[in-house]
């Protein structure tokens, strides 16, 4: 489950293959009893965490060198659609994947994919392959992440 982007309700996502193999379940279950992916994110005071991580995105891109004027966290949506699109995933699902409700006529909202196919999402998901080689990140414990 994750909350919307507005917080008023949750959602079912559906969770990348590659990142299960890299053990994240394994690392959200050593979260016990924690509400977030990221508990050592300090959330500003009139702000929010996704406020937050788009500071440190900011930081850390320049840092690297990689800070250009326009390049905000929307490119990973961007990029994320972009990949999704090019490995053949419906558009329908990719936008159901991005949070969108499909809208069956004026102002009727259809149920959620996420609600009534989210085997469907899942295997539109394992799809996306950003030709990034993991080697290096496997573990050989159950977390898989070092």
């Amino acid at each position: 489950m994750a909350s919307t982007a507005r917080g008023k309700s949750e959602r079912r996502v559906p969770v990348h293959p590659k990142l299960i193999e890299l053990g994240l379940l394994a690392y959200v279950d050593g979260l016990d009893g924690l509400d977030t992916l990221w508990p050592g994110l300090i959330i500003p005071r009139l702000g929010s965490k996704g406020q937050n991580m788009g500071m440190w995105l900011s930081r850390h891109l320049e840092r690297h060198g990689l800070k250009r004027s326009g390049r905000r966290t929307e490119a990973f949506r961007a990029t994320f659609q972009h990949y999704l699109r090019l490995a053949g995933a419906p558009e329908l699902h990719i936008n159901a994947l991005l949070g969108h409700m499909e809208r069956k006529s004026a102002g009727a909202a259809r149920e959620p994919l996420w609600q009534t196919q989210p085997e469907t999402l899942l295997n539109s998901l394992a799809r996306l392959d950003y030709g990034i080689k993991f080697s290096a990140y496997v573990g050989p414990g159950p977390t898989g992440l070092k």
